[in-house]
Parts: structure tokens; C-alpha cells; sequence
């Protein structure tokens, strides 16, 4: 049977596709049938203990997505796989500690930090604009241009209008106006 959706193949007997998970069968009625048994390569479904084929992404039965192969008992899993030491997945990428990006983020706060001090200003705004720059620095780093500017307004904006209190309602109300305009600048580059 192929899956209407995506059109993988699919056991006859499955009630979702092993490819995108959609229900195969909204409605069932009628006499219930024994399933066949399993092949020797198939792998067990970790929420309802279904079989199916070594290559599903969901259950046959439940449309759970298949995380990794789980040895059904009594069927004998392939020999490369009974003998094999290593993991099914690869494991995820491990982030060290100390990175260039974390290093220039530490090292742009306590430079930031340190003129701050020399300026004798006031600490709090002052540790807004500090942030707001390392945080620009990281973003910018990564690529993220918009979230680096629309961090850095923020912070910077915050660290103006706790400055100067007479004009913090008005300029929250310019800041979030930026964040939209933003946010609509960013949705429309993202369009085709």
C-alpha cells in the first residue's frame, strides 16, 4: 500500500505511514485480523511495542515517531547489529567550554565593565549599554543580525530611559514600535 500523503511505501496492515505519520485509516470498522509476524530486522515501536520495518520514522500502529531501533523479544536482530558496539545515532555535538564566541563574549563585558568603571557613571544603565554590546557582539556572531539589533535597541533604549525617567513611557512606546518594525522586516526577508 502506498501512503496517500507522501506516497512511501507501506505495510498493508499499517495504520500510519512509517514516512510522515499520518493516519492511514481514520475509520476502523469491521473484523479485526492477526498481524503478520515480524521480520527478523524489525524494531519495536517504545510507545506501544508494535513491529516495524527496520527503516520507519513512525509506528505502524500509533504513528509515534521511532526514535532508534528497540529489539523486539524473541526476533534475533540482524548480526551487524547484535555484535555492533557503536551507537545507532551519532551522539549530539558536545559544546566545550571556552569557545570563541563565549571567550569574545567575556571578554567584550569585562572590557565594557572596565571602561564603565573609569567613567564613574551609573552602574545600572551603564550595565545595560555593557550588555546590549556583548550581546550584539554574540548574535552578530552567529549570523543573527535582526535579534543582535533588536537586542542592542532594547538594552540600549532601557539604559536611556533609566537615565532619563521623564521620558520612559514615551520611549517604551518607541521601542516596542521598533521591535515591530523589526519583526515586519524580518518576515518580509523571509519570504520567497
Amino acid at each position: 500500500m502506498q501512503c496517500p500523503s507522501c506516497g512511501a511505501d507501506v505495510p498493508d496492515d499499517a495504520l500510519f505511514c512509517i514516512e510522515c505519520g499520518v493516519n492511514l485509516r481514520p475509520v476502523a470498522t469491521g473484523e479485526t485480523t492477526a498481524l503478520p509476524k515480524p521480520a527478523p530486522d524489525a524494531i519495536a515501536c517504545g510507545v506501544c511495542g508494535a513491529a516495524n520495518p527496520a527503516h520507519a520514522a513512525y509506528c505502524v500502529r500509533c504513528g509515534a515517531l521511532i526514535k532508534g531501533p528497540v529489539p523486539i523479544p524473541g526476533v534475533t536482530m540482524p548480526e551487524r547489529l547484535a555484535r555492533s558496539t557503536e551507537p545507532l545515532a551519532p551522539p549530539p555535538p558536545t559544546r566545550r567550554a571556552g569557545s570563541p564566541r563565549e571567550l569574545l563574549g567575556l571578554a567584550v563585558f569585562l572590557i565594557g565593565f572596565g571602561v564603565l568603571m573609569l567613567a564613574r557613571v551609573s552602574i545600572w544603565p551603564g550595565i545595560l549599554f555593557v550588555v546590549g554590546i556583548t550581546v550584539f557582539a554574540l548574535k552578530a556572531m552567529r549570523g543573527q543580525i535582526v535579534e543582535a539589533l533588536s537586542s542592542v535597541i532594547w538594552l540600549f533604549g532601557l539604559g536611556v530611559l533609566f537615565t532619563v525617567p521623564r521620558l520612559f513611557w514615551p520611549g517604551l512606546l518607541v521601542l516596542i514600535g521598533l521591535t515591530v518594525l523589526l519583526n515586519m522586516l524580518r518576515r518580509a526577508a523571509a519570504r520567497p
